[in-house]
């Protein structure tokens, strides 16, 4: 009798436990364009390095598995992209001098999007008087192959 109700028990519990990594971070992204998938979170443990002629990645727990086409075309920027004022209460300028076919990404520290757009002029105004206090990434990124130009750490007074 005991012996049933132990093995019950067991097939019971051992239904509802999940075994699955998981990493829990304060901010992370996605990026996915026709050659290349990079998930990406702070805070993991770094347990391989590969360094190659174009590219050194490291890799921790939250991307085990990585596929990449190395076809030897690397995106690059010749911007010169600044965003200002940083802290700051209300808003922030995003500058950029060749504005056209760029766009900005602004995510919370859970990792949330917060909100994106267009750039539409060589300086555009942001507004942040509806967030709360607190620290958020804004990215810079290009409309056509979603390749990030710079990421910023934004403070909110």
């Amino acid at each position: 009798m005991n012996k049933t109700i132990l093995i019950c028990g067991i097939i019971f519990f051992s239904g509802s436990i999940s075994h699955s990594q998981e990493v829990l971070g304060s901010i992370g992204a996605t990026y996915v364009n026709s050659s290349l998938d990079i998930s990406c979170t702070l805070g993991e443990v770094i347990i391989e390095t590969y360094n190659g002629s174009q590219v050194d990645l490291t890799q921790g727990f939250h991307q085990p598995e990585i596929t990449v086409d190395d076809s030897g075309i690397k995106p690059t920027s010749n911007l010169v992209i600044s965003v200002y004022p940083n802290p700051t209460t209300n808003h922030v300028f995003v500058n950029v001098e060749n504005f056209q076919g760029i766009r900005y990404q602004l995510f919370g520290m859970d990792g949330k999007l917060i909100s994106e757009a267009s750039l539409q002029a060589n300086s555009t105004l942001i507004d942040l008087s509806s967030l709360e206090r607190g620290i958020y990434v804004i990215s810079i990124s290009s409309e056509v192959n979603q390749a990030n130009f710079e990421s910023y750490k934004l403070i909110k007074h």
